[in-house]
C-alpha cells in the first residue's frame, strides 16, 4: 500500500476548505453508489466475496480504480489489467491461493478509497466429496463442511480405518485445519480367544557302575555318576556280609569325618565274598541303569475383550525377584515375568475384518543355567516369543507360532585307560544321555463383542446353595427359594433320586420341585 503524505501545517487550511467543496459537489452530482462503495451517514455491512482455493473472478467498477491492495497476499492474488489502448482499467482480477479470510481495498484516481470487500477462500469441497466417494464408495454417510479456513467432517463410517482415510483426504486440502467430527459405527470391541499348547518330551538313559573293595575294614571304592558315598556303604555291609564292618565294630567308617557330598542313586547292588591268603573280601557293586520317559503338557486358554484400537495383555505365570546391584553397596529388587503372556491391538476394518498385532511369548524359569548375584541364586529365563500384524475375518483362527525344538545331550565319565578297555571298560565308566523334544503351537481366533444381556449370562455358580439337614443327612429336597422377577431361568440338573445331595452340576444342585411334585 502506498503511504498518504502529511500536510504541513502552513497548508492545512486551504487544503479543508478545497476539500469541503469537492464533497459538496460530489455530492450533488454523484447517481446510484457503486456496490461496496462506503454510504454516508450510516455503518455499512462489507460485501464478502467467496472463492475456492484454485478458482477467481473479476469485480468491474464504475470508476477507473487507481490502486488496489490485498491484506494477505498469501490467501488472494489480485491483478488489475489495463483497457486496450487505455492507461486506465475498472476491473480488478482476483484468485484464491490458499483457505483463509483476508480483506480487499479499492482506491479510485483520486486516491481515495472507493471499496473494501472481504475475500473468503475455502477449500474446494467439491473436489474432496469426488475424492472420498471414489476411494471409498460405500461411505455414504461422510459430510463435509466448511469452516472459515477449515474442513470440518461429519457423519458416520464403518470402520476406524475408513476415518483415518477420510482424515487424509481432508488434510491434502486443507494440511493442519481438519476438524474430526466423525464416529465410527459398528462394533468397536474385539475378543481374542488364544490357545497355547505345549509338549515337552524328554527321553533319559543313565548307565553307570561302581566296584568296591573292602578288606578287614579297610576299603577302596570308585565314585562316578554319583553313586557311592560312605553312608552307603554303610548300608551295604551288614552283620551277614562283614562282621568286621557291622554296627558293633564301625571304627574304620568312623574314621571318616566328613562325609562326601555325593547322593546315593542305586537301583541294583551286588555282594560277592571271596577269600584271598585265608581273609574274607567283600566285593559290592553298584549298577545304575536307567531310562526314562517324560511328558508334560502345558495349556493356557485365555480370552480377552479390547475396544478397538487399544492394546490389552495378558499373564499367567508369574514374577521373579532379581536384586540389582547399585553403588555404596546397596541392592535393589526388579521383577522378572515369566510363564504364558500375550499383547494384542486390534483394529476393525471394513467389510468385519479385524487386523491384529500380536505379541505372544512363553518362558519359564531354567535353574540349571542359574547365576548367583549377591549372594541369592538368581535362575536364567527361557523365554520364546514372537511379534507379528495380520488380518482375518470375524470367527477365523491362525497359528501364529509353532516351533519344534530338539535338545540331544551326551554326557560320560570314565577312569583313565580302565574305562576305555573294550567290554570291561564299562565297568570303569558313567555316562548319561538325554534327549529332550518340546513342540509349541499358539492358536489365535478373534470375533466382533458385542455386550450381552445380563440375564443371559450363566456362572459355575449358579444354581449351587448350602444344603440343609433335611437335604444333607436324609436326602429330602426342600424347595428353591424364590427367583427374582428379572432373573432368566436357569437349567440345572437335579439330584437323582438315592443319591446324594452333592450329586449336581457344580457341588449340592437346588433339585427342580415342580418336575418331582408332577410325578
Amino acid at each position: 500500500m502506498k503511504a498518504v503524505p502529511i500536510l504541513r501545517k502552513a497548508a492545512a487550511a486551504t487544503f479543508l476548505a478545497t476539500a469541503a467543496v469537492w464533497l459538496l459537489a460530489t455530492a450533488a452530482s454523484a447517481g446510484p453508489s457503486d456496490p461496496g462503495a462506503p454510504q454516508p451517514g450510516a455503518v455499512q455491512a462489507v460485501p464478502r466475496i467467496q472463492l475456492t482455493v484454485g478458482k477467481s473472478i473479476v469485480l468491474k467498477t464504475k470508476y477507473s480504480i487507481g490502486k488496489a491492495s490485498v491484506a494477505d497476499d498469501k490467501i488472494a492474488d489480485i491483478a488489475a489489467p489495463m483497457l486496450p489502448g487505455q492507461n486506465k482499467t475498472s476491473q480488478v482480477y482476483v484468485a484464491g491461493k490458499a483457505p483463509g479470510l483476508t480483506t480487499l481495498t479499492l482506491w479510485d484516481e483520486a486516491d481515495q478509497i472507493r471499496n473494501v470487500y472481504d475475500i473468503e477462500v475455502a477449500p474446494d469441497l467439491t473436489r474432496l466429496k469426488k475424492m472420498i466417494f471414489s476411494v471409498m464408495p460405500e461411505e455414504t454417510g461422510i459430510e463435509v463442511h466448511n469452516n472459515n479456513d477449515a474442513i470440518a467432517l461429519s457423519g458416520q463410517v464403518k470402520s476406524a480405518v475408513d476415518l483415518q482415510k477420510a482424515l487424509a483426504l481432508a488434510e491434502s486440502y486443507a494440511p493442519g485445519k481438519v476438524i474430526n467430527l466423525l464416529t465410527v459405527g459398528g462394533v468397536h470391541q474385539v475378543m481374542l480367544e488364544v490357545r497355547v499348547a505345549e509338549m515337552n518330551r524328554t527321553l533319559l538313559k543313565n548307565l553307570g557302575v561302581n566296584i568296591n573293595y573292602l578288606l578287614n575294614g579297610d576299603f577302596v571304592f570308585t565314585m562316578l555318576g554319583q553313586l557311592t558315598s560312605v553312608p552307603l556303604l554303610q548300608n551295604i555291609v551288614t552283620n551277614s556280609t562283614d562282621p568286621s564292618l557291622s554296627s558293633n565294630n564301625p571304627t574304620r567308617f568312623n574314621a571318616q569325618t566328613t562325609p562326601l557330598n555325593i547322593t546315593p542313586n542305586v537301583n541294583a547292588i551286588a555282594n560277592v565274598n571271596t577269600y584271598i591268603n585265608g581273609q574274607r573280601v567283600t566285593w559290592t557293586g553298584l549298577l545304575n541303569v536307567l531310562k526314562e520317559n517324560d511328558l508334560v503338557k502345558i495349556l493356557a486358554e485365555p480370552t480377552l475383550v479390547c475396544l478397538n484400537g487399544q492394546t490389552a495383555d495378558f499373564l499367567a505365570g508369574g514374577e521373579i525377584p532379581v536384586p540389582i546391584p547399585q553403588a555404596l553397596g546397596t541392592t535393589t529388587i526388579e521383577w522378572k515375568k515369566f510363564g504364558v503372556e500375550l499383547a494384542f491391538t486390534p483394529t476393525v476394518l471394513s467389510g468385519n475384518r479385524i487386523s491384529l498385532k500380536v505379541s505372544p511369548s512363553v518362558s519359564d524359569l531354567d535353574y540349571t543355567h542359574s547365576v548367583t548375584v549377591g549372594g541369592y541364586q538368581i535362575p536364567t529365563i527361557d523365554k520364546r516369543s514372537t511379534t507379528t500384524v495380520i488380518e482375518m475375518d470375524d470367527g477365523q483362527s491362525f497359528a501364529i507360532a509353532g516351533l519344534l525344538q530338539e535338545q540331544l545331550r551326551d554326557s560320560s565319565q570314565k577312569y583313565p585307560f580302565l574305562g576305555e578297555v573294550p567290554v570291561l571298560g564299562s565297568l570303569f565308566k558313567s555316562q548319561a544321555y538325554q534327549k529332550n523334544t518340546t513342540e509349541l503351537v499358539i492358536i489365535i481366533t478373534p470375533h466382533l463383542a458385542k455386550p450381552m444381556d445380563k440375564s443371559i449370562t450363566k456362572l459355575p455358580t449358579d444354581g449351587v446353595r448350602e444344603p440343609t439337614d433335611l437335604e444333607f443327612y436324609l436326602n429330602i429336597p426342600q424347595p428353591a427359594p424364590d427367583k427374582p422377577k428379572n432373573a432368566a431361568a436357569k437349567s440345572v440338573s437335579a439330584a437323582p433320586a438315592g443319591k446324594s445331595g452333592l450329586d449336581g452340576d457344580f457341588g449340592h444342585a437346588v433339585p427342580d420341585m415342580t418336575q418331582s411334585s408332577g410325578q
